[in-house]
This record gives structure tokens, C-alpha cells and sequence, in this order.
């Protein structure tokens, strides 16, 4: 052992550098592997996707008897080769490795001397082979953990690192683990009565919450001023669409001198009106368009769009970088004479990996998803030929009060998952002609091909597999860099809009004409996949339309029929394209040479 290995430095303070993400379901597992009846220290690792400041858990590995060195009641180490092997395959795949033990015969463990010693045994090693990863450590007990974490294993001083669960309120046991510190500010006599109810911790977790709110129309923008009023401070816009007449009556606080202007200024003024302390990142754009940054920085994602190709990337996203993802939507059928046969609304939660997702549900229909992708010529064509009804483009039915109930079920689902006062639901479906309401619980379908392990759960930031692609014959070169990675590529722009943009913005307050104030400020020219903060792009393909969508009954069975995962975001559509020309270009040459060879 080295001399390092008796100056450990623990400032037990809570790193705010790095934190550890896992789902109910992955916490289980450790629980029931380590924390055996017999009484016996037992050892897992756990392999973590870096992105951000945060680890995602990818998988969990026990290892057994027969590969540790020593699995006794007070200690336990894998064999040297096998540290070796996980290890090193760990960190050549790009993975954080995080060392897991247990202590069966407390409630709430710590690292004892030898495990100190352990853990700088591991330092001196590692630290000098791989500088750069994070090395963390676990011992866990039946109650709660303590965790050990050091950002630069180059030197001794270690942090604990806190811990996230997602699903947290389906555990047996709650687990006593660090937590990420954020302490905002509140004003104490503005939220007197959510304090009452929610005690001065719980208004605290709701001011700390970054929301994502994709579509804000009818159903978006009430979403948006309830959970401003509720004291949320910090939110990221995206939609693509200027307000039209139609919208008027349904997103809260337009007026006529608001009709083509982006949805997201205008409801973003309205949130900083309504919450003086609330900053918005407005992305005019549509949510694939966002920079994967931001949108990942969000505590929860909340969905309110009408094109099931938004809400599949939603669903996929929140997978990917396990955040918390609410999809809500609002449907009205009428009969042949206009008389109104159902009102419905559904409110799903998805906590990756805990519960359900949108696959899991068959919430993917490769009808809705066809027409989506067609032009307006081709649409108009299917409907010539009768392939299509003609109301297939016909904007939906919506009204105001249907869009509310919808609104102030995905505000309670918010705050129930925030403050912690009490488990929420996994999937509410409300029906407006009848007043029934049902809430239902639902788990993750075995095999499903977004959220399985294996699938995208915790896979962070999207990256292409050549092999995936192109075959992987790789005689056929390719570059398979992001075109949002290339210089003059389109990224979104976002506006930051505050209450400093709302005293200068367009309102009856200042009597300033439209197309003034901060808003109307030329852009500096976008680099590749920043956030910029200037003026909004003025116009974007008309993608969301109104946010009262046709959402589709959920439909239980096998999750192997979904075709979610064969969906492309348009980066990677661009890419599948370009990797198939290619391959036909290299095809063509090929017949060419043997036609050539024949003469």
C-alpha cells in the first residue's frame, strides 16, 4: 500500500458535483442480493452512464462466492482478476464503476477502517490508471446507506455522494441515503396557505424543481401558470407554433395582439407575471430540436402535444436520462350531428424503470405515426384515393374546462411526486360526460424496447452503433458525426424571459407596441448545438397545432408489437438516410465493376 492510503481525506459534505441515479427497481435488486438472511457481507458493482453531473446506473452485477477473494460476515472482496476484468471493461465501455457492499447487521451502515483502507487501496490503483473517471463506493444496510465519492481520484479527498431513486415511493423501505442540497429562496407570506398543506420543506422542493413543458397551447399553457403560481421558479419551453386566433379562448392570458407571436414568449411573460422569481428558457422549436442539455437538466418533463412523434421522444427521453416524464392529453368525439359522444382525459406518469412507460401501454399507433410523417400533398392524395377519411387533418374538437381538468390533474400529479405527501398515480383516466375518474397502477413490461435493461433505461445521451446501421461489414465508409456537432448546423435558439421581459414586453402595463422590447433584439448566430439567449427564431415548421390530442385507450399486452424504438429523431433519420445512399452508391459501383468485367 502506498502512502495515500493512511491520509484519506472524508469532509463528509455532500458533493454537489456528481449525483447517483437508480431506479426503485435496480435498489431492490441490490437489497435483496446484499442483504441475505445468512448474515454475510456480499459485493456488487454497479456501472453508471456519466452525463452532466449526475450517474445514471446502467447495470447492476453481483458477484458471487465463487469469484471473491473473501465473503465472510465482516468483510468481503471479489478475487484480484475478476476487479480487473469488471473493472477495466467498465471503463473502456466509458462507464463509472461504483462498488457496492453491505453491512447485514445494521440499519443505517458506515465505512468502517478497513473499508477506509479498502477504498484507498482502490484510489492508489485506479486513480493512477484512469485520473479522470469518478470512483464511488457504497455500503448498504436495511435502512440506509452511506456512500463515499471521489471526482479526482488523483488526490484523497472524497465526498459523499447523494443518491437519487427514481420511483422512490414504490420501496418496501424507504432509504436513508445523501441528497443533492438546494436550498432556494422562498417568500413565506406569498405561499402561507401551500405551506400549511405542504409544510415550508415541501414548498422548498417544488421552488427547486426545473419543469419541462413541451406544447403550450390550451393544456400546456394552463399547466404552466398553475405550477408559476404554485411557486415553481425555474421552466424549459418548447413549441413551435405562434398563436392563432383559435387559440385565444384556451391559452390564459392571450390576447388578440398576441396572434403571431410564439406560443412560448407569450405564455412565458404570463409565468413571469404570475411568479416574479420564475425564469423561463423558451425554446421556439420543437422538442427534438432542443439541445439534450437543457431538456436533461429538468427534474420533470411534462408533455401536453398532439403529435405522437413529440410524445415518443418524450417517453424515450426521460427513459434515457431517467427523469421523471408526465404525458397528459384531452380528447372530444362528436356523432355525425355534432353532439358530443366522450370527453376523456389521460394523465400518465412515467418514472423509468419503475413503472410503465408509453410502450409498455401500446401508446404507439404506426397509423398516427405514418400520417405524421406525410406531407400535405401526400395526406391530400390517400384522401382522393380513399385511403384516408377526410377529417383526418380537421383540427379536434377542444374546450377550456375539459383542458383545466386535465391541467390541475398533472399539477397534483407534479406535486404529489415533488413533495413526497403521497404516492401518485401511475395512470388517471377521467371521463368528462360521466365524471368518473379511475386511477390505476402499472409496471414496466418485461423485454419492452425502450425502458427494459438493455433497451435505452439510463442510457443518456443518444449515440449511434455503425454495426446498428450499416450492418457492420465496414467496407463502406461512412462519418457518422452529428450534423448537430458541424459548424452552421440548425440548433434551437431559446430566450431567457424573466421579469426584467416582461417590463419591457408587450402588455397593456406599458402600452409598447408589438414586435418591441427585449423579444424583438436581433440573435447572434447560433453555434452548434448551444443554448442561445437572444431572439427567439421567428417562425418553425407548424408541428404541435392545438394540445388537445386524440390520445389513443391503452392497450395491455406484450410491448414486442410497438414500434417506438424503430422511431428516429431527425438527426438520426438524417443519418440512416445518408449511411443507406451511401450503401446504394457502393452498390451501384459494384454492378458497375462486374458489367465492366463481362466485356
Amino acid at each position: 500500500m502506498s502512502e495515500s492510503q493512511n491520509v484519506a481525506v472524508d469532509t463528509g459534505t455532500i458533493s454537489r458535483d456528481l449525483e447517483l441515479v437508480l431506479t426503485a427497481t435496480q435498489l431492490e435488486r441490490v437489497r435483496e442480493w446484499t442483504l441475505q438472511e445468512d448474515g454475510v457481507e456480499r459485493f456488487a458493482y454497479m456501472y453508471c452512464e456519466p452525463t452532466e453531473n449526475r450517474l445514471l446506473v446502467r447495470e447492476i452485477d453481483p458477484i458471487p462466492a465463487e469469484d471473491c477473494a473473501v465473503m465472510e460476515s465482516s468483510a468481503v472482496r471479489p478475487e484480484l482478476s475478476i476487479e480487473r476484468e469488471r473493472l477495466g471493461d467498465a471503463m473502456s465501455d466509458g462507464l463509472v464503476p461504483i462498488m457496492v457492499h453491505s453491512h447485514p447487521f445494521s440499519q443505517n451502515p458506515g465505512f468502517s477502517a478497513l473499508d477506509d483502507n479498502i477504498m484507498e487501496s482502490y484510489r492508489d490503483w485506479l486513480g493512477q490508471l484512469y485520473p479522470e473517471v469518478p470512483l464511488g463506493f457504497i455500503v448498504i444496510g436495511h435502512a440506509g446507506v452511506d456512500t463515499a465519492i471521489y471526482t479526482d481520484p488523483s488526490t484523497p479527498r472524497r465526498e459523499k455522494l447523494p443518491i437519487s431513486v427514481v420511483g422512490a415511493w414504490m420501496l418496501e423501505t424507504p432509504l436513508d441515503a445523501p441528497k443533492v442540497e438546494r436550498d432556494r429562496s422562498i417568500d413565506g407570506e406569498r405561499y402561507d396557505r401551500s405551506i400549511r398543506a405542504l409544510t415550508d420543506t415541501g414548498q422548498k422542493q417544488i421552488a427547486n424543481t426545473r419543469v419541462g413543458i413541451v406544447g403550450l397551447g390550451g393544456l400546456g399553457s394552463m399547466v404552466a401558470l398553475q405550477l408559476a403560481r404554485f411557486g415553481v421558479q425555474d421552466f424549459v419551453f418548447a413549441d413551435p407554433d405562434v398563436v392563432e386566433r383559435s387559440n385565444l379562448p384556451r391559452i390564459y392570458g392571450a390576447t388578440n395582439s398576441d396572434v403571431g407571436r410564439q406560443k412560448v414568449n407569450v405564455v412565458g411573460e404570463q409565468v413571469a407575471r404570475a411568479n416574479p422569481e420564475a425564469t423561463v428558457e423558451a425554446y421556439p422549436a420543437r422538442v427534438q430540436d432542443v439541445p439534450e442539455s437543457d431538456l436533461s437538466n429538468c427534474d420533470v418533463i411534462i408533455g401536453a402535444v398532439d403529435r405522437l412523434d413529440a410524445r415518443l421522444y418524450c417517453n424515450e427521453f426521460a427513459i434515457r436520462h431517467l427523469r421523471y416524464y408526465i404525458d397528459g392529453g384531452v380528447a372530444i368525439e362528436t356523432d355525425d350531428s355534432g353532439r358530443v359522444t366522450d370527453e376523456r382525459g389521460l394523465i400518465q406518469l412515467v418514472a423509468p424503470g419503475a413503472n410503465a412507460c408509453l410502450d409498455c401501454m401500446g401508446r404507439n399507433d404506426a397509423e398516427h405515426l405514418r400520417i405524421e410523417e406525410m406531407s400535405e400533398e401526400e395526406i391530400e392524395a390517400d384522401i382522393q384515393r380513399g385511403y384516408l377519411e377526410e377529417d383526418v387533418v380537421a383540427p379536434e374538437p377542444a374546450i377550456t374546462p375539459l383542458n383545466g381538468q386535465a391541467a390541475s390533474l398533472i399539477t397534483r400529479q407534479f406535486t404529489k411526486l415533488v413533495t413526497d405527501y403521497s404516492p401518485p398515480a401511475d395512470f388517471i383516466r377521467f371521463d368528462g360526460l360521466d365524471d368518473g375518474l379511475v386511477a390505476v397502477g402499472t409496471h414496466p413490461s418485461e423485454g419492452c424496447i425502450s425502458c427494459s435493461a438493455g433497451a435505452d433505461l439510463a442510457a443518456g445521451e443518444r449515440s449511434f452503433d455503425r454495426k446498428d446501421l450499416v450492418g457492420g461489414d465496414g467496407e463502406i465508409e461512412v462519418d457518422f458525426t452529428d450534423p448537430m456537432d458541424a459548424p452552421g448546423a440548425d440548433s434551437a435558439d431559446s430566450q431567457t424571459i424573466d421579469q426584467s421581459v416582461v417590463d419591457q414586453s408587450v402588455g397593456e402595463e406599458t402600452g409598447v407596441s408589438e414586435g418591441t422590447g427585449t423579444a424583438s433584439q436581433p440573435a447572434p448566430e447560433p453555434e452548434p448545438k448551444a443554448k442561445i439567449r437572444g431572439k427567439a427564431v421567428s417562425s418553425q415548421e407548424n408541428e404541435s397545432g392545438e394540445k388537445e390530442l386524440d390520445v389513443p385507450e391503452p392497450e395491455h399486452g406484450s410491448s414486442d408489437r410497438s414500434l417506438a424504438g424503430a422511431l428516429f429523431t431527425a438527426t438520426q433519420q438524417a443519418v440512416r438516410e445518408r449511411a443507406e445512399s451511401l450503401t446504394l452508391l457502393f452498390l451501384i459501383a459494384v454492378v458497375l465493376k462486374v458489367l465492366r468485367g463481362r466485356r
